[in-house]
């Protein structure tokens, strides 16, 4: 036991169930089959109405090995919620690095515990998370939640940079993402004016203060489409849920907005509008229009919500040419000052002059491109 303790760091994982008894052995299953050495489970069920204790130990105490060294459980005699049945098991964990997960999901591989430690200990940064990949009912993949290509780009803007896009949606998998210990220690729990959504307003806090949520290319989270927020089912619980999503914008993003510059506060706006948008299918938004016509206290916003009602999205186009831009006119000149050399220099035919042209262009082109992305991944490392 020492001597494992002094190769494997403690890893908690907790295990949130709500009536779904039916998906909970997957999920321990993914559990049982880690690699890692030195796993602290602890399984909390929220006063579902089928939940057998003794069933489900006895099925870890016969399958385990013995890199499971110790098995608790947390069962609400009445329904608390995803956060605060979530908090009395983060307070209750004793790992140095801490996971949790719903019960429909599980652990993409075996060595998902294993790349997490392996990440922690060569990085700084006390939040990682990896890919959280979306599936169907029997657990099949289907896609990344997101593009590992966008994913690995985060990691190269400013903490500032990344909270304004996290302020416009959820960037990342909740149990894709594991924690040091530290986290909870330094900043507090999960913060419980919200019952059921507990990642996508406790990451804005911490990256409000400085803390960098990292991104390793590995896959840790077989996600079962279905759940809360993907539900066909509107049910009280799934409303709660986007009320919540509101909310979010309401507490932690808006009282914000002055922080940020006029494109990042617009986006962050218009997300809003598109949020309220969505969920007023499914409950009363009223509030949330007035608080959207409220945001438009300054004459720019207003100019650029016009211009975007229009063609949307035209200021990210600008964006993008204006880049381009930059490397097009120094192309030309720079093949102009070839060709006139060569021209000066030797007889050459005019069909293969253009085809010449064209290739000293592409040439050039693609040397200008990647020349400009790598000093713009230095600037934005500096930052």
């Amino acid at each position: 036991m020492a001597n494992r303790k002094r190769i494997f760091e403690k890893t908690s994982i907790i295990l949130t169930n709500y009536n779904n008894e039916e998906y909970i052995y997957k999920a321990i299953d993914s559990i049982l089959e880690q690699d890692y050495g030195n796993i602290e489970l602890i399984i909390t069920d929220d006063c579902s109405k089928k939940f057998d204790k003794d069933k489900i130990n006895n099925y870890i105490d016969k399958n385990k090995k013995n890199n499971i060294i110790n098995v608790d459980f947390i069962i609400n005699d009445k329904n608390l919620g995803t956060v605060k049945t979530l908090n009395k098991a983060l307070k209750k964990a004793t790992g140095d690095y801490i996971l949790f997960f719903a019960s429909d999901d599980k652990l993409a591989n075996k060595y998902v515990l294993s790349n997490f430690s392996k990440v922690f200990k060569s990085k700084k940064y006390n939040i990682i998370t990896s890919n959280w990949i979306l599936c169907d009912s029997n657990l099949n993949p289907i896609k990344n939640y997101k593009s590992t290509l966008y994913l690995k780009i985060y990691n190269f803007l400013s903490i500032k940079k990344l909270y304004a896009r996290m302020c416009c949606s959820n960037l990342f998998g909740s149990g894709a993402t594991c924690y040091r210990k530290e986290i909870f220690e330094k900043y507090g729990y999960i913060n419980e004016k919200y019952k059921l959504l507990e990642d996508w307003p406790f990451w804005l806090s911490l990256l409000k203060n400085k803390e960098r949520i990292y991104y390793a290319n590995f896959d840790g989270l077989l996600h079962r489409t279905g759940g809360i927020s993907e539900s066909s089912l509107v049910t009280e619980t799934k409303k709660q849920f986007f009320r919540e999503m509101l909310q979010t914008f309401n507490f932690e993003i808006i009282p914000n907005l002055s922080n940020f510059g006029l494109l990042s506060r617009f986006k962050i706006i218009r997300s809003y509008y598109l949020h309220i948008k969505y969920h007023e299918k499914y409950i009363d938004v009223c509030k949330e229009y007035e608080t959207f016509n409220n945001l438009f206290d300054n004459k720019l916003i207003k100019i650029l919500w016009i211009i975007d009602k229009v063609n949307p999205k035209i200021l990210e186009k600008i964006k993008i040419l204006n880049n381009f831009n930059k490397i097009v006119p120094i192309t030309f000149i720079v093949t102009l000052m070839l060709i006139i050399l060569i021209i000066n220099t030797i007889i050459i035919n005019k069909y293969f002059l253009i085809f010449l042209i064209t290739l000293i262009y592409l040439i050039i082109y693609y040397f200008l491109s990647v020349i400009m992305r790598f000093v713009d991944i230095i600037n934005m490392r500096k930052k």
